[in-house]
């Protein structure tokens, strides 16, 4: 699985979909929540890391790298980096050597 796009979302409740290589999409990332990459405070993204890892069902997305607006959101919106390029790069190169899941 590789994401080969990332645009602003069509629907009303969602900030952005993703574009996969098998042409399925993904929504993410909450309409009026305010994401690393926009905010830029490391304090705020490390307590969104925490609040996510501190829930067994989101903690369980985020460690085997599952396909969901969850994840998505974890890695291209509070991701190491403000570029959401850069997070979509990282992100696709831990899919590449995931070995758990077949993609």
């Amino acid at each position: 699985m590789k994401i080969i796009s990332v645009s602003y979302c069509p629907n009303d409740n969602t900030l952005y979909r993703a574009v996969f290589d098998n042409m399925t999409y993904m929504d993410f990332g909450e309409l009026f929540d305010i994401h690393y990459i926009q905010h830029r405070d490391l304090r705020r993204r490390r307590k969104y890391w925490m609040d996510n890892y501190s829930c067994p069902y989101k903690r369980d997305l985020l460690l085997w790298l599952i396909p969901s607006p969850i994840l998505l959101t974890a890695f291209l919106l509070n991701g190491s980096s403000i570029d959401i390029k850069k997070n979509i790069d990282e992100l696709n190169a831990e899919w590449e050597n995931c070995p758990i899941l077949d993609r």
